[in-house]
């Protein structure tokens, strides 16, 4: 058998080496394909597959946690605020007898009701809402005004001395704000908001 008839054998010419046979270039290309293949895929692995430590926030999340504290915070600036509620209840007359009612008394604990609530609606502005808490924002500007309103009326009444006009904005009051309740529980379930 000559050199030129065994596979896997060179043949010798003019023009120099010749490759054995189409069969082996084949295989011969597959396994360079192959190698390339798995280089590119270590590569890729390495460069994305870091393991950093830091972790890359969302601006959603960003934001959802802004939106939460903002909530929160505005919560407990309201709950400072309004003080021993017993005593506001009795002294504003929320559904107490008008005998109880002060209405100076009451117009100054109003009007350190006020601020918080005036505060976060204006705060609202500058602090969009994450889609899971749209509806609760929604509340909270259509309420927070109502409720706004009624604690100014309530001062009015209260600097006039008109006790019956004191109790019945106060109830009107308390009867706009129990609405967002469980909006401020679902954008804050950290705590009770009654």
């Amino acid at each position: 058998m000559n050199a030129e008839d065994r596979p896997g054998s060179f043949e010798y010419g003019a023009m120099g080496m010749r490759p054995q046979s189409s069969m082996a270039n084949q295989r011969r290309q597959a396994r360079l394909s192959l190698v390339f293949l798995l280089s590119v895929l270590l590569v890729c692995s390495i460069s994305c597959g870091s393991t950093s430590t830091q972790a890359v926030r969302s601006p959603t999340a960003d934001a959802t946690e802004k939106y939460v504290a903002l909530v929160h915070n505005y919560w407990i600036e309201y709950k400072k605020a309004e003080g021993d509620i017993p005593s506001l209840i009795r002294l504003c007359g929320y559904y107490s007898s008008l005998s109880d009612v002060q209405p100076s008394v009451c117009g100054t604990r109003i009007a350190a009701i006020l601020p918080p609530h005036e505060k976060f609606l204006s705060a609202l502005d500058a602090t969009p809402a994450s889609p899971q808490f749209a509806a609760d924002d929604q509340a909270f500007r259509t309420q927070l005004p109502i409720a706004i309103a009624h604690l100014k009326a309530t001062m009015a009444a209260a600097e006039a001395g008109n006790a019956q006009q004191v109790s019945y904005e106060v109830e009107a009051y308390v009867e706009a704000m129990m609405p967002l309740f469980s909006h401020l529980d679902h954008v804050d379930p950290s705590m009770l908001h009654d």
